[in-house]
């Protein structure tokens, strides 16, 4: 039996606009204060709301009934893919982390237990 990714693709790509529209906020308030890196916020906004906005209506379908499989692949994607968008400002900003080190600080940011190391100075976990 073949698994319909549509459902899962469109649920990722609603997911990440909202994530898009969020990032607008510090955008909106390091450019109300005068800093430099709403251009980052902004251009990772602009990013994350073309992919997403390409996922939710490149993948839309009239029904969304989901089954087991395509509910835990949901889950998995809309948890794992907003924290590579979320990364991009740690990459491109101020903090100009590598890769790795941007991704696992959205991930526990993104996490409920937060163990991000950027405020207590651990450079390797």
């Amino acid at each position: 039996m073949v698994m319909d990714f549509r459902p899962v693709l469109h649920a990722v790509g609603v997911v990440l606009t909202v994530l898009a529209c969020l990032m607008v906020v510090p955008a909106v308030v390091d450019a109300a204060y005068g800093y430099i890196e709403w251009i980052v916020f902004a251009v990772s906004a602009g990013l994350t709301l073309f992919c997403g906005l390409g996922l939710a209506l490149g993948a839309a379908a009239e029904d969304y009934r989901l089954d087991v499989r395509q509910a835990f692949l949901t889950a998995v994607l809309a948890w794992v893919v907003p924290c590579f968008f979320a990364a991009l400002p740690l990459m491109f900003g101020q903090a100009h982390l590598s890769f790795v080190d941007a991704l696992f600080e959205a991930t526990s940011m993104h996490d409920t237990r937060v163990s991000a190391c950027m405020r207590s100075g651990c450079r390797y976990v």
